[in-house]
């Protein structure tokens, strides 16, 4: 019996737990800009990979990454666009860097919002940055660029 009322008690802080962790999750559902991203890469030629969980030690959003041919793109996702245009502008400064941390980085950092979901591109490929306009829309924070 003292096993089976353990059971129940383990059990019911787990539920808690989860239910406490989803009703205050400020991540969203990368997957229907993921989706678009794909597609247009493919249109691309540049074969997009399926979405991965990633670490995220810089935005609050849930941190996926998309690989494609090349490169990949970051998305961060949202409970919702307000949330995560609130937490890019809060984070990244308008060339793309944090406003706490190292300001060295590998390429030119790039910013992108859509819906819910932060896109952050490092490089320079004029392709994958059209790409991006044409999902995304306007540059919200990195590096100048030209397509």
């Amino acid at each position: 019996m003292k096993k089976i009322i353990n059971a129940v008690l383990v059990l019911a802080l787990f539920c808690t737990m989860g239910c406490n962790a989803m009703g205050n999750s400020n991540q969203g559902d990368p997957m229907p800009v993921a989706k678009l991203l794909s597609q247009n890469l493919e249109q691309a030629g540049l074969h997009p990979d399926t979405l991965e969980k990633a670490d995220n030690e810089h935005l609050k959003g849930g941190a996926y990454t998309l690989n494609y041919e090349g490169g990949a793109l970051y998305l961060f996702a949202y409970a919702n666009g307000n949330k995560a245009a609130e937490d890019l502008l809060d984070s990244v400064d308008q060339n793309g860097f944090f406003y706490q941390g190292d300001k060295r980085m590998a390429g030119k950092p790039h910013y992108f919002l859509r819906d819910n979901v932060v896109v952050f591109y490092l490089g320079e490929d004029s392709n994958i940055l059209q790409i991006l306009e044409q999902v995304c829309g306007p540059q919200l924070r990195g590096m100048d660029y030209q397509l």
